[in-house]
């Protein structure tokens, strides 16, 4: 029998991989990127990565965040398109088509661990643990 915890992390992940895919190819083509192939991926250390081989990798715990902070994530990957470093032009660019970037970054700095550290977390243990 699979703990509530599990299934909750389970079946995020399942919503994940149907709608990150299809919020970056809407990202994608709105802002003129064209990327090889993208998948949803669970990422221990990173939100996203952009290869040179312009394959994007999503971590699925994104489907966490609020709409405009996964959104920037893949801003910020498919920028990667365009500019393969974190250079000046690099952020620039991403601020001309992402313009809450900061605010973005600032609330990934502040709540982002903490939502992927409680999911593993009730994922390992199972959730009942963390219920009232």
């Amino acid at each position: 029998r699979m703990s509530l915890g599990r299934w909750m992390a389970e079946w995020l992940r399942y919503q994940a991989e149907i709608e990150l895919p299809q919020r970056l190819a809407a990202l994608a083509s709105r802002h003129g990127f064209s990327y090889r192939q993208a998948k949803v991926r669970n990422q221990r250390t990173r939100w996203g990565s952009c290869s040179s081989q312009r394959n994007i990798s999503l971590n699925w715990r994104l489907i966490q965040f609020p709409k405009k902070h996964a959104d920037y994530v893949m801003l910020h990957e498919l920028n990667h398109l365009r500019h393969l470093n974190h250079s000046a032009r690099f952020w620039n660019s991403l601020r001309v088509i992402c313009p809450w970037m900061d605010e973005s970054e600032n609330w990934i700095r502040s709540q982002a661990e903490c939502l992927r550290s409680e999911l593993d977390v009730a994922m390992e243990a199972g959730l009942e643990r963390f219920l009232p």
